[in-house]
């Protein structure tokens, strides 16, 4: 369709459990010693190949300059700590980085809860810029509805904000009032708030903490 305009959803399920990996792949992670390592390892080299023919494609169509790609991630790093491993794999082995963050998926440490978002928009983005503003998945809603200048209903409430202001300059300030973080795996009554640079995470194993992330 790229003769006229389109939005595509591709999600990946993978790297995830069940740890699955291509043949195709083992000479290249023959380097790693850890087995759910290389499994996960080869999930990764997938995505990117499954990415990389997208990009390729927008590049043949002659539309890469004119189309706006995101990429983004749903949670921190798991722990080899599930069902169906051998008995002799090592458990609680970290399947990713979180680049030296504390914590891992389910928890709502930085390491559980920041992950990678990646936004190219040839023309307006630069590349290899980055920003230290924080952002959510929630905010794609109001962003691409803004570039493709259409309204949100006041109907319905949106609680993302529109990055387009921060995307063409990013030293831009993005209006917002709170973060909210509530239940999940790791057990009831956990959360976490995070309000200007002050982040508070209530009952994490019993204990509350209160970080300035600044």
């Amino acid at each position: 369709n790229s003769n006229a305009p389109f939005f595509l959803y591709l999600s990946y399920n993978a790297p995830h459990s069940p740890l699955q990996g291509k043949l195709s792949h083992k000479k290249r992670l023959s380097h790693i010693k850890s087995e759910a390592l290389k499994l996960y390892a080869s999930m990764l080299l997938s995505v990117d190949e499954g990415v990389g023919q997208v990009l390729d494609t927008l590049d043949k169509k002659g539309i890469k300059e004119n189309t706006v790609v995101l990429f983004l991630s749903d949670n921190g790093p798991a722990r080899t700590n599930f069902k169906g491993l051998p008995k002799e794999w090592p458990r609680g082995e970290m399947l990713g980085s979180t680049n030296g963050l504390r914590g891992h998926k389910g928890e709502y440490f930085e390491g559980g809860i920041r992950v990678p978002f990646i936004i190219s928009w040839p023309g307006v983005t630069r590349s290899g810029e980055t920003s230290n503003v924080p952002i959510s998945s929630l905010d794609i809603y109001p962003t691409l509805s803004a570039i493709a200048e259409i309204d949100l209903p006041h109907s319905v409430p949106f609680e993302g904000v529109n990055l387009l202001p921060l995307l063409k300059n990013k030293e831009s300030e993005i209006s917002r009032d709170h973060f909210f973080w509530a239940g999940g795996r790791i057990g009831k009554h956990t959360g976490a708030v995070l309000k200007d640079d002050w982040k508070l995470l209530i009952n994490h194993k019993g204990k509350d903490f209160l970080f300035n992330l600044k």
